[in-house]
């Protein structure tokens, strides 16, 4: 009898668990999918305050496009007075050990098929790059757009051996680039990573990750005419200040950077 009892007991108290754990988990569950909510709600939020303050770069451009097509032999002049001309893997791999080209290390922007390997400028492009990054976002605020903004960088340091082979695919690409002397780099206009700011408390940190990811991406894809708007003014306004020299390369669909002069 007493056995039976405890039995029975035991049996309450797991129930009473079970349910317990259930409940909890269901909380847990609608506190998720509520949270999830908000962030789709601030995700709409966050677009209108884009598409609301900032024309797509077709309706914008005007004549500041003119601005935007800086002489390839400026680019020239400043790269072979401050640059470091590689020829090969080989002399790249001595500048950087001398220290005449640092390593890239991203924060606002993010790379857009660059491999390891030529994530490398000189101290002055890196500095020029920083730059944009700041004013970039100083714009956006400017704006009233509350959010992070990403944009891409496609091509920083390219040997010259690599610029050979290139021309034998991209009929644009020239006998000797500014980005062998590791003093220019580009900027791919039509993708960025854009999200809202918003911090997740109920999901897990891999499951948060894994969804501003993925909306990141679309939401800079969907939004990518606006960006590209702001970016532009951006880079034109450091032209006019002096900080950089810009070519708008369509047919690449990226800006060609080099500090100034």
């Amino acid at each position: 009898m007493k056995k039976a009892v405890t039995v029975s007991i035991i049996f309450v108290l797991m129930t009473a668990v079970s349910i317990g754990v259930s409940f909890r988990l269901h909380e847990k569950r609608k506190a998720s999918i509520s949270e999830v909510n908000e962030f789709m709600d601030d995700i709409g939020a966050f677009e209108n305050s884009v598409i609301d303050s900032t024309p797509i770069f077709d309706d914008w451009k005007g004549s500041d496009i003119a601005e935007m097509r800086s002489s390839y032999s400026r680019h020239a002049v400043y790269a072979k007075k401050y640059g470091f001309h590689s020829q090969s893997r080989t002399q790249a791999e001595s500048f950087i050990k001398n220290g005449d080209y640092i390593e890239l290390v991203p924060e606002k922007y993010y790379f857009y098929g660059v491999s390891k390997e030529n994530r490398y400028l000189t101290k002055e492009a890196a500095s020029a790059l920083d730059l944009i990054c700041k004013r970039f976002d100083s714009n956006l605020r400017k704006r009233n757009i509350k959010g992070s903004v990403s944009f891409a960088v496609s091509s920083a340091l390219r040997v010259s051996d690599y610029q050979t082979e290139l021309k034998k695919t991209n009929v644009n690409a020239i006998n000797e680039s500014t980005h062998s002397y590791g003093v220019s780099f580009d900027i791919f206009f039509d993708d960025y990573y854009a999200l809202p700011d918003f911090s997740f408390k109920e999901l897990s940190a891999e499951e948060a990750s894994s969804i501003r990811r993925r909306c990141g991406y679309l939401i800079g894809d969907s939004l990518r005419r606006q960006f590209k708007t702001i970016l532009s003014e951006t880079l034109v306004e450091l032209q006019r200040e002096n900080k950089i020299m810009i070519i708008y390369e369509g047919n690449q669909r990226c800006f060609h950077v080099t500090p100034w002069i």
